[in-house]
């Protein structure tokens, strides 16, 4: 799975979380708020690979309340900061087999939570990422 990390602290547009210190770090096979710490207030980031497994066309929708980000090969793919209520931004793009680093950062400020990364491609239906794609190292 991914590294997961969780971050206490009140923000309104996704820190810096390099320059913070994680309450706690895990692996995840889900990128959600299931790890969270507490109802509000918090963070989440989720680091490592995403194996394409076909040549095409892939989509990718990061739906969020509050803030979130994607990132492909530390590249913004999908910026959704700040906090509003829970809707998605979609990316789509033509990828090549291999590995993509992938990073998802998210806050939480208040009210409801919730935070999911969908995904859909040659011979994949959307969904969420099926966790034999998601890995803490390139592998393979």
């Amino acid at each position: 799975g991914l590294q997961a990390k969780i971050y206490q602290g009140t923000w309104d547009k996704l820190p810096d979380f390099e320059k913070l210190k994680p309450v706690s770090e895990s692996r995840s096979t889900v990128i959600g708020t299931r790890l969270r710490p507490s109802e509000e207030n918090y963070g989440l980031t989720f680091t490592g690979f995403l194996r394409i497994p076909r040549e095409g066309r892939y989509r990718f929708s990061l739906g969020s309340d509050d803030g979130s980000r994607l990132k492909l090969n530390g590249l913004i793919a999908i910026d959704h900061d700040g906090p509003h209520g829970f809707n998605l931004k979609v990316l789509e793009a033509d990828l090549k087999p291999g590995f993509l680093a992938i990073r998802v950062d998210f806050f939480e400020i208040g009210g409801a939570d919730k935070l999911e990364l969908l995904m859909s491609g040659p011979g994949l239906a959307e969904g969420p990422i099926p966790s034999d794609l998601l890995s803490h190292v390139a592998e393979g």
